[in-house]
């Protein structure tokens, strides 16, 4: 921006010349800006460190309609670009008014930005953080380690190591990202659950993703909460009875994942059911297929009103039914198939003569 204007006053300053090629270039910059609107570029991350994508942003915001803020925009710079065409036969007067025109635009742009930016840490404060930011620190533990899974969020763990200085280590499950580029621990899962960190049982307070896939521990307690973070304490080991990648807390279903079990020592081994319900998005069919570990796939179509769903758990150790289903739609930036109830493991011996349904 700064070349610009200086190139705009180098060009003011030899009296406007080709000023029928300059009306061209503005009826062109017209017809980019009708053909090519900016919202596409705003959406989602992609406006990421650009001020004007902010703006764009904010607009639409404000007038609560992403294709009437498209239609703003083109007709500001419609406006403004014959304003500049119709002073080029004023130079006197068309430097300094066409100076303060850009001026002008962008004061209001950086401030509709920096609203946006606002907004959003208020809206981050409130949804992603809670009313304690520094819950970890506040209390009390000082061993905690974040635990991320597969789907968590690598700007909101980002958030949650600033706030919480207490929290010096990051453990990921398999396939779970790195929030940034400092030094993880990869964690491997034991026969019976247990969370193993370089070999070794992880026995710390852990910083666990509550929001993102499902995960459920067999003896941890629940120190403290925030709405993305469970700060979990336990006796012993740390040890998962159930985890879910690719079921979100929200009980939507992604397009791959799985549901696996551990017994609760890996001598006992598992045998039960695992039950839970689907539900297509009203007024689409849903098609799942299933995987089980000790069986053949199986699909299965979910009209409207909801679909049981069972499988016979039988195993020495670890199980898992790993899952496959087309996308149905979109749902907070994530891709998603169906819903899905909490899925529910019960003890039954007798199960293990029993089949999937």
């Amino acid at each position: 921006m700064p070349l610009v204007g200086i190139a705009f006053v180098l060009y003011a300053s030899r009296g406007w010349p080709h000023r029928l090629a300059h009306g061209v270039l503005a009826a062109g910059l017209v017809l980019l800006a009708v053909r090519v609107p900016l919202s596409g570029y705003s959406a989602a991350d992609f406006k990421t460190g650009s001020p004007l994508l902010f703006a764009t942003s904010r607009l639409e915001q404000a007038l609560g309609n992403v294709s009437l803020a498209s239609l703003a925009i083109a007709l500001a710079v419609t406006v403004l670009a014959a304003a500049v065409v119709l002073l080029a036969r004023r130079p006197s007067i068309g430097t300094p008014a066409t100076l303060g025109l850009a001026l002008a635009v962008c004061a209001a742009a950086y401030g509709a930005a920096v609203s946006f930016n606002l907004g959003s840490a208020d809206r981050a404060r409130e949804s992603v953080l809670g009313p304690q930011p520094s819950f970890v620190d506040a209390s009390g533990v000082t061993d905690a380690a974040m635990l991320q899974t597969r789907s968590s969020n690598r700007g909101i763990a980002s958030e949650y190591l600033f706030w919480n200085r207490s929290v010096d280590d990051v453990y990921l499950l398999p396939f779970a990202e790195p929030p940034d580029a400092f030094a993880v621990t990869r964690l491997t899962i034991a026969e019976d659950g247990t969370l193993l960190a370089g070999g070794k049982p992880v026995t710390r307070p852990l910083l666990a993703d509550s929001n993102s896939d499902t995960i459920r521990f067999r003896a941890s307690e629940e120190v403290a909460t925030s709405p993305v973070y469970s700060l979990l304490r336990s006796p012993g080991p740390q040890q998962l009875a159930l985890y879910a990648p690719g079921r979100f807390e929200d009980g939507w279903l992604g397009l791959l994942g799985s549901i696996n079990l551990w017994p609760e020592t890996s001598s006992e081994g598992l045998a039960g059911t695992l039950t839970f319900e689907l539900t297509a998005p009203e007024g689409i069919e849903g098609l799942v297929t299933f995987r089980p570990q000790d069986g053949s796939a199986e699909e299965i179509v979910v009209a409207s009103g909801g679909q049981e769903v069972s499988f016979a758990v039988c195993a020495n150790g670890p199980w898992e039914v790993a899952f496959e289903a087309p996308s149905t739609g979109s749902v907070g930036g994530r891709y998603v198939s169906l819903m899905a109830s909490e899925p529910t493991y019960r003890p039954d011996p007798s199960a293990c003569a029993a089949g999937s349904s």
